[in-house]
């Protein structure tokens, strides 16, 4: 069984999870470049919660020495899987976790102490959770940290499985290459996974509890069994 992983994994991985007739290619089909950006907008009482959707958006924020000093006051929501627990490895308490945006933004909402979000993310990105925050007047305001660069690869082999990690990953990769009805898919989690699903319905979709990388393939693997 083939399986194609739209991001680079870990080497371990690869090597754990591939033999007994299945094979992990990664091919890039997303490029992420770090920005500026500046922490002066966290401001005291300017807002009261900030919301991380992506462990490159952790990862890149607390780059920043004082990043964890100004965000103490404020209540963190986070997606499930890399990005809470890239928080955790930064001692971050997580108010709530959600598999999606917009379940994310359901746990916003009905936190009635929300009024004001600041949303840690990259250029490219689903308004999925400023669509429903902004309907419940909930002020939303992104702090874009990072560019996202389609990379939009030309895939000639084919591959029963394919991993997407975001919804840019699945417009980069559909560019040059067909969504086949008859793949397999898994996806990072339900905004990833509902976007695939808007452009190829019906098609199999596997969003795991646990979205990890190995979780994915390894549901992949279950299901073909």
């Amino acid at each position: 069984m083939r399986i194609l992983s739209t991001k680079q994994l870990e080497g371990s991985l690869i090597a754990k999870t591939s033999g007994n007739g299945v094979a992990v290619t990664c091919i890039d089909v997303i490029r992420t470049t770090p920005l500026d950006f500046d922490l002066s907008i966290l401001s005291p009482g300017r807002f009261d919660t900030i919301v991380f959707t992506s462990a490159n958006a952790v990862k890149l924020f607390f780059k920043n020495e004082h990043s964890k000093d100004v965000i103490a006051p404020l209540r963190v929501y986070a997606i499930s899987g890399k990005t809470n627990n890239e928080l955790r490895q930064h001692g971050i308490r997580i108010g709530a976790i959600a598999k999606g945006s917009e379940e994310l933004a359901d746990m916003i909402i009905a936190d009635k102490k929300a009024k004001s979000v600041l949303h840690i993310c990259g250029d490219l990105r689903m308004d999925t959770l400023s669509a429903k925050l902004k309907e419940a007047n909930v002020t939303y305001t992104p702090l874009v940290i990072y560019h996202t660069e389609m990379l939009y690869p030309n895939i000639s082999d084919e591959y029963e499985a394919i991993l997407f990690f975001s919804p840019s990953g699945i417009d980069s990769y559909r560019k040059n290459n067909k969504l086949e009805f008859k793949t397999l898919y898994s996806c990072i989690g339900n905004t990833t996974g509902a976007y695939l699903s808007s452009l190829i319905a019906g098609a199999e979709i596997i969003v795991v509890d646990s979205p990890e990388p190995e979780t994915m393939i390894n549901a992949i693997v279950q299901h073909r069994k």
